[in-house]
């Protein structure tokens, strides 16, 4: 039994140095240049990897704007109504809470219009009264000097054809 144990022995500290000196072996010369290989590796693949993306990107990204779009002008024809409805609610809502001050401010400001303005829309209505006055005046003066006038004139005219041909007899009926 004790030459099993040494054969056991003998077997595990072979294992161990394998091991150890395939570990010492990769250390001092795989180590770097797996290293180096692998960041030959990286490097290329990388490139690629940049190159496909790319490449991808730009076969994909017509496809993608159009879904976008079209994401979009779905999603607003969906929540236009809405919007809308909410908008003229807020709208109504606003209109109301402002109409009384609104109404305040703009007959405030008709009343303070109409006091600064009175005085000379008070002058410019006395103004046009007393010139429409003095003119149907004037049309009346007018018109009755005319009419007097026109009676003193053609009394005159018969009282000198009166004088050259004589009164005229008056016809009795």
């Amino acid at each position: 039994m004790l030459s099993i144990l040494w054969v056991l022995l003998a077997a595990f500290l072979s294992s161990v140095f394998t091991l150890l000196g395939a570990w010492l072996v990769y250390r001092q010369f795989l180590s770097k240049t797996l290293d180096q290989t692998l960041e030959e590796l990286g490097a290329r693949h990388e490139a690629q990897l940049r190159q496909g993306l790319e490449t991808s990107v730009q076969a994909l990204m017509p496809e993608f704007r159009e879904e976008l779009v079209q994401g979009f002008e779905q999603a607003a024809t969906e929540m236009l109504p809405q919007f809308k409805a909410e908008v003229a609610q807020g709208f109504e809502q606003a209109a109301e809470a402002l109409l009384p001050k609104f109404r305040q401010e703009v007959e405030e400001g008709f009343h303070a219009a109409a006091k600064e303005i009175l005085p000379q829309v008070r002058a410019e209505v006395s103004e046009g009264v007393k010139e429409a006055l003095m003119g149907v005046a004037s049309v009346e003066f007018v018109d009755k000097t005319a009419q007097t006038v026109a009676k003193k004139g053609s009394k005159f005219f018969e009282s000198g054809l009166n004088a050259i041909f004589g009164r005229p007899k008056k016809e009795d009926p």
